[in-house]
Formats: structure tokens, C-alpha cells, sequence
């Protein structure tokens, strides 16, 4: 259950998750502002750490959503005009 204390949440590959921990990819998160800097870096070191253990790479596969205030800043959705998406 997300609650107003989680700031963002992570989808990843196993790609990822393979070397890296739940907890080190959430730190690497929170050291970073801009989503797509927390991407690069944890894709940079999973990468990193596949090559270390191995002589190939799965699919390294990020997306960081920052949710934070999302439950003060969700508004409703107005219908869209017949005929229109």
C-alpha cells in the first residue's frame, strides 16, 4: 500500500535487480532529484557489476515514478468531448 510517506516507487528488470539490492537501488533513488539521473546511475552500475560477474548483460530495464505529495495533487478527470480521446 502506498502511503503519503513514499516518495517515489521502482519498476525495474531483474536485469537490475540481479546484483543490486531493493534497498541499494532505493538509496541510489534518493540520491538523486531528477528521475532520469537515478536511472542513468543505477543502470550505469548494474551494468558495471553484470560485467563483474559475467561476460554479458541482461536487459537492464528502469522507471522511477516520484509520487510524492501525489495525493495532494491529484485533480479530476474531465471527459473528453464526444468523439475525442
Amino acid at each position: 500500500e502506498i502511503t503519503p510517506a513514499h516518495l517515489f516507487f521502482v519498476v525495474a528488470s531483474d536485469g537490475v535487480f540481479e546484483f543490486l539490492s531493493s534497498q541499494e537501488v532505493v538509496d541510489m533513488v534518493a540520491m538523486h532529484q531528477d528521475p532520469r539521473d537515478a536511472c542513468a546511475a543505477i543502470a550505469a552500475e548494474s551494468y558495471k557489476l553484470w560485467l563483474e560477474h559475467e561476460n554479458r548483460t541482461d536487459d537492464i530495464t528502469i522507471i522511477i515514478v516520484h509520487i510524492r505529495d501525489a495525493q495532494n495533487g491529484v485533480t479530476k478527470r474531465t471527459p473528453a468531448a464526444p468523439g475525442r480521446r
